[in-house]
């Protein structure tokens, strides 16, 4: 019969132990590993489901479970979710995952416009409902990679040159250009006459994209990059519309109004009852006010509930296809795809 002493039960029960705990490291080492290497899945497992994964998986303990949500929360791996996105504004929507960390970032970065130029810590916070480590984790990540610019003095958030970099590279290779052609393309098919994009840009808008339907261009030169003056033509008159009479204020009468043809108004008040009357019916006729040879019509383009430029549809006078007016409808359409397009909303989550 083997005899336990005191000293040698002691020896047993810290062998236990140490088994025990050397078990339970483990698990959590594996886990934590896991968790590094970006299985997202683990902090998918609901800590209060004993029994099974929703992978199908052996059945875990519960305390290792716990430790794999935290170290996934830590980490910054989410749950994946399903959202809705649609890739064009005349296509069905499909559904896809979306990392929610991910899209958090980029939520942060499309909330900065001419009204949100910086962000607090404690500001980021609150509106995107981040308790205040996450909000600080989130900015120094994107600061780090030059997204965002950390004031050392105020230390608020602006963005960073990683924004510019970006930003000139697509206007560099024509992002813009590319991107709208498609629906201008179908509006020049559909109406044979030449379609256009137009941004604003100071007292002009500038024609960024410009496609020509039917036989003959509206003129003899490309339209790309031309500025339209605000007091002149329907192009530019269908953004200038919707600003502020203090903004055209400033924007247009603060020197001499060009003429450029017998048609051209110089009369700020005229141009002005111009202004309210396209503000009012949603678009804008003009012929030869800025060429004498053309007449065109245009609507304007909203981003995300603000004018940005306005869509134009033109032909040259010696084209007699019917009035020019008859497509205002389509052309109201092609705009409100075009705001569509170009505006960046968060998608629904379901």
């Amino acid at each position: 019969m083997l005899t336990m002493t005191p000293n040698s039960v002691g020896i047993i029960a810290r062998m236990r132990r140490t088994a025990v705990c050397t078990s339970l490291l483990f698990e959590w080492g594996w886990c934590s590993w896991r968790c590094c290497a970006g299985l997202r899945h683990c902090s998918e497992w609901n800590v209060n489901d004993y029994e099974t994964r929703p992978d199908g998986g052996a059945t875990q303990s519960h305390y290792m479970r716990r430790w794999c949500a935290w170290c996934a929360n830590l980490l910054g791996f989410e749950p994946e979710r399903s959202v809705t996105i649609d890739t064009h504004p005349s296509g069905a929507p499909h559904r896809r995952p979306a990392l929610q960390t991910v899209d958090r970032a980029l939520a942060v970065l499309l909330s900065f416009s001419s009204r949100r130029t910086e962000w607090g810590v404690m500001e980021l916070a609150e509106e995107f409902d981040l308790d205040k480590s996450a909000a600080q984790r989130l900015l120094s990540t994107l600061t780090h990679r030059g997204f965002l610019y950390a004031d050392p003095v105020t230390r608020r958030y602006r963005m960073g040159p990683a924004m510019w970099r970006i930003s000139s590279t697509w206007e560099r290779r024509g992002g813009m250009a590319l991107l709208v052609e498609p629906l201008l393309a179908e509006l020049a098919d559909a109406t044979s006459r030449t379609a256009s994009f137009n941004l604003a840009d100071g007292s002009y808008v500038r024609c960024v994209a410009a496609v020509d339907g039917g036989n003959a261009p509206m003129r003899d030169h490309p339209l790309v990059g031309e500025l339209y003056p605000a007091h002149a033509g329907a192009t530019s008159r269908a953004y200038f519309a919707y600003l502020s009479p203090s903004q055209r204020q400033s924007l247009m009468y603060h020197r001499p109004l060009a003429k450029f043809s017998d048609l051209t108004a110089q009369d700020a008040h005229a141009i002005e009852a111009e202004m309210l009357a396209v503000a009012d019916t949603g678009w804008a006729y003009s012929e030869g006010e800025y060429d004498s040879n053309t007449r065109a019509v245009a609507a304007p383009v909203f981003v995300l509930g603000r004018a940005v430029g306005s869509i134009g549809l033109g032909e040259h006078k010696r084209e007699e296809r019917g009035d020019i007016r008859d497509h205002v409808g389509v052309v109201l359409e092609t705009a409100a795809k075009l705001g569509a397009l170009l505006s960046t909303q968060a998608p629904e989550t379901s």
